[in-house]
């Protein structure tokens, strides 16, 4: 039993000398963080949702732009595509379904390519 107390003891003794004491770890200030995924800036989605607000964008035109945005779809205007993605879609997809029936035929038929499964040949995903 002595013999367990004095390898504790010497373990003890190892550790304390030899692992480093009490330093905080070194995080980088936030603006180091130069990932556009961390960026506080407004997003497609939040200017695309200003535009709308404002008057400048119809809702139909609005959500083309908002799923356009989300699948990165090269076809959105450059004023509202911007580098930083959200984290989710900020409601973009439930906002399609619940003014589908609401929608224009010919809007429906431009988010169809978005909805559809991958690997259908008219999906966006697999066509882009």
């Amino acid at each position: 039993m002595g013999l367990i107390i004095l390898i504790v003891i010497a373990a003890g003794v190892v550790l304390y000398f030899f692992l480093p004491k009490g330093e905080k770890a070194k995080v980088a200030p936030a603006e180091e963080f130069t990932d556009p995924r961390y960026s506080t800036a407004p997003t497609g989605i939040n200017l695309i949702q200003k535009a709308q607000d404002e008057g400048k964008l119809d809702l139909e035109t609005a959500l083309i732009y908002k799923i356009k945005f989300l699948f990165n779809d090269p076809t959105l205007p450059k004023e509202y595509s911007t580098p930083n993605a959200p984290f989710e879609d900020n409601g973009a997809l439930a906002e399609v379904s619940e003014n589908w029936d609401k929608l224009s035929a010919k809007t429906k038929e431009a988010l169809k390519p978005y909805f559809l499964r991958p690997d259908n040949p008219e999906s966006f995903i697999r066509k882009s």
